[in-house]
């Protein structure tokens, strides 16, 4: 029996060494081997039960509690965060007395001493110091600090400084060198003007950009170039048809698609061109109104130029009837086109047979005015004069259009007798000659002018300011062939 418990202790005493073997294995092959660490020292604070430590503590220490006492004095003092520091080490137990600045400092003095060889166990009696109802300290502390930062900045802020006048300079001279080469290309003044704040103001901001790298705040040039482009963009959205205006008004200043003074028609409203400025087109009507269109409507949607060619062609339908001659009736009117001084020639007029109508033949006139000197309205109406009496002078009649009448209660017919006949002859109701009339024959005595003239008197009354026109005046006009 007394074998087998003996069997029995030292099988347990076998797997107890072979699990600690196993364990200090497992432990040397996780941590690198450390020659002759120092003792472990276990802090006690003095508000709380003192904690014994569990290392090994040597019989005989190599270092005397004098020696130790003297090394953390003067390694605590040189810190300058205690204040009344008094260290006492008693059998290797350190005892700190005093008062610190800091809760940190406190904890990093009870590290400081635990680490000191043949240290075992460091009692905490340090004390905070209660700062003052009235302490001035931490605001000077901030003031010298902003102080010290103002001083180290004055190279910068001189360097800034430099470079900001040199930007002054660099802007102008660059807006100077647009005006020499681009510039002068530009007949407008005021396009010139603004393509020339335009490149100021881009080397002005790159100028900005640069200054803001070089002086240490690249975050501050990216915050401005970024605050720039998002500003740029909601201002776009929010100002999309001013924008667009704008941007119109230059498009229609550099095509030049009318000038001052020609007469245009722009979604049905027709007028004589005042000017064009950043908003606007600004028309006088034929009717006399000063009207104002939007560039982008001017530039999106169809412009006719009205006095682009200053010629027009003039459009006139005549119905004759089935028993005249149709060659007759055509060479009448073609030479009363001829005679006219108001038809050009080239490009050649035309009369021609268009369709066969319920009661008469029509007859489509094209002619061709020159509208600089003649009014295509005043040509109009004289030509129909000047046909009409010479195809009635030829026997060339105008048949009225067929038109059926009805009479529900019929026509009564009454029969007049001798007595109430009347013997008096009755007045002639004969067509008056045609050469009785006025002189509509050769068209000299007819005023023909354009009467455009007085609109652009009236339009040149109300100009806009020369300094928002966008347009030069009108060139020269043009010369009829």
């Amino acid at each position: 029996m007394a074998g087998f418990r003996s069997i029995h202790i030292l099988l347990i005493l076998s797997l107890w060494i072979a699990a600690d073997g196993i364990s200090f294995l497992a432990a040397q092959e996780t941590s690198p081997p450390a020659s002759d660490p120092p003792p472990t020292a276990t802090t006690v604070d003095p508000t709380s039960d003192p904690v014994v430590t569990e290392e090994k503590v040597d019989v005989q220490p190599g270092i005397s509690d004098e020696q130790i006492e003297a090394r953390l004095t003067e390694i605590l003092q040189a810190t300058q965060w205690f204040e009344n520091l008094n260290i006492d080490v008693q059998k290797g137990v350190v005892f700190l007395q005093g008062f610190c600045d800091t809760a940190g400092h406190r904890d990093q003095a009870v590290r400081i001493a635990s680490r000191v060889e043949d240290t075992v166990v460091v009692v905490n009696q340090l004390q905070l110091i209660e700062p003052a109802l009235f302490d001035w300290t931490p605001a000077y502390k901030e003031m010298r600090l902003m102080l010290i930062e103002v001083i180290r900045s004055v190279p910068v802020f001189i360097l800034a400084l430099i470079m900001t006048f040199l930007l002054y300079f660099f802007c102008n001279a660059l807006q100077y060198f647009a005006r020499l080469t681009i510039g002068r290309q530009i007949d407008n003044e005021l396009l010139r003007d603004i393509f020339l704040r335009s490149v100021w103001f881009l080397s002005l901001m790159f100028g900005i950009y640069v200054i803001l790298r070089v002086t240490g705040m690249t975050g501050v040039a990216t915050t401005v170039i970024g605050t720039t482009g998002a500003i740029g963009i909601v201002l776009g959205i929010a100002f999309r048809d001013i924008g667009e205006n704008f941007l119109s008004s230059i498009l229609i200043s550099v095509q030049r698609p009318f000038q001052i003074g020609d007469a245009i028609e722009v979604s049905g409203i027709k007028g004589i061109v005042q000017g064009v400025t950043l908003r606007g087109t600004q028309l006088m009507t034929f009717e006399g109104f000063q009207t104002q269109i939007p560039n982008s409507v001017v530039y999106k949607n169809i412009l006719t130029n009205l006095s682009g060619s200053g010629r027009q062609r003039i459009d006139v339908l005549l119905g004759v009837g089935y028993n005249d001659s149709l060659t007759k009736a055509q060479d009448i009117i073609m030479a009363t086109l001829t005679e006219h001084e108001a038809i050009l020639n080239e490009p050649e007029p035309m009369v021609l047979i268009e369709n066969l109508a319920t009661s008469t033949v029509n007859i489509r006139i094209y002619a061709w005015v020159d509208t600089i000197k003649f009014s295509l309205l005043k040509v109009k109406s004289a030509l129909i004069r000047q046909m009409k009496a010479k195809l009635q002078e030829a026997g060339v009649e105008f048949p009225d259009e067929a038109r059926e009448i009805i009479f529900p209660k019929g026509i009564p017919i009454s029969y007049a007798t001798p007595e109430t006949t009347s013997t008096s002859p009755r007045p002639s109701q004969a067509l008056p000659d045609a050469s009785s009339q006025d002189d509509i024959h050769s068209g000299h005595a007819i005023d023909l002018s354009s009467e455009e003239d007085a609109i652009k008197q009236e339009a040149s009354n109300r100009q806009i300011k020369t300094n928002e026109n966008l347009m030069s005046s009108k060139d020269p006009p043009k010369q009829s062939p």
